[in-house]
Order: C-alpha cells, then structure tokens, then sequence
C-alpha cells in the first residue's frame, strides 16, 4: 500500500501517506522503514518539507 502511493504521489512525507491511507503515521514509519531498509525508497529535500520518491 505505501509503496503504491509513494510510486503514484512522490514527494509525500509520512503524515500525508497517513491521512491518504486513513492509518497511523507510526504504521506507515514503519513501512516506509523496511522499504528504505530494502533500498527501494529513498528521502528527498529536507526534514520538514521533504517526502519520499521511488528509488530508480
């Protein structure tokens, strides 16, 4: 699921793929964890604004 929206959306922080999928943001952390842990994902821009972009 977070992958498919992090595909479908880049740039989105975790607080939006939250709100989009209607699930904690501790829940989506955690899955945004293991897909960066698994090198599919990585973060863009900075702490505040950045969001999340499928690695290439």
């Amino acid at each position: 699921m977070v992958y498919g929206i992090i595909s479908s959306h880049p740039g989105l922080n975790a607080k939006q793929i939250s709100e989009i999928l209607t699930l904690k943001k501790s829940s989506i952390e955690t899955a945004i964890k293991g897909l960066k842990k698994k090198d599919i994902i990585e973060h863009t821009g900075s702490r505040a604004y950045g969001g999340y972009v499928v690695k290439k």
